[in-house]
């Protein structure tokens, strides 16, 4: 577990998972925002966290960062919780996770796991390549909702399905 990622509510627990090449969550994780809405990254979310290029990874060193914003952001994208047009939304609400790590190392007085240049970033990255990333999360959804007969697909069914897990081999 990261240090920073106490601010939540649960402990985050991940494992690394060969197949896949990143890391499966093992038990829920939940963000409650400021507002009091929950975000919940299910059990069984396979994650590659912090998805830099190989090529930009001394740019954007993130990862020995804390992964909860990470995890969030990637449920987010998976289970298109802000439709079709809700990247930035996603976006959004990984900046504010970032944030929320920040505000927690600076009462614990640690030094600050996202600074501003950072975070920079990572977010001028999301705008570049995310889009990418969230129209193939979105054919994968669309999919499934049409195995689905039209029916919009829980986030759990999303999770398990084979439709939305594929990976290139």
């Amino acid at each position: 577990m990261d240090a920073i990622d106490f601010d939540f509510p649960y402990p985050l627990d991940l494992r690394e998972s060969p197949p896949f090449s990143g890391f499966e969550l093992l038990h829920d994780f939940v963000y409650i925002d400021s507002d009091g809405r929950s975000y919940v990254a299910l059990t069984g979310l396979h994650t590659d966290l912090w998805s830099v290029p190989s090529a930009l990874r001394p740019l954007v060193a993130v990862s020995f960062r804390p992964k909860a914003p990470a995890v969030i952001h990637d449920m987010a994208y998976k289970c298109q919780w802000f439709g079709p047009n809700g990247q930035k939304h996603a976006d959004k609400l990984l900046l504010e996770l970032m944030q929320v790590c920040n505000l927690k190392a600076k009462e614990a007085g640690i030094q600050l796991p996202f600074p501003r240049r950072l975070m920079w970033r990572v977010m001028a990255g999301l705008k570049l390549g995310g889009w990418r990333a969230y129209a193939k999360r979105r054919k994968n959804y669309d999919a499934l909702k049409e195995h689905l007969d039209g029916r919009r697909p829980m986030d759990h069914e999303i999770i398990q399905s084979k439709i939305t897990n594929r990976r290139k081999k």
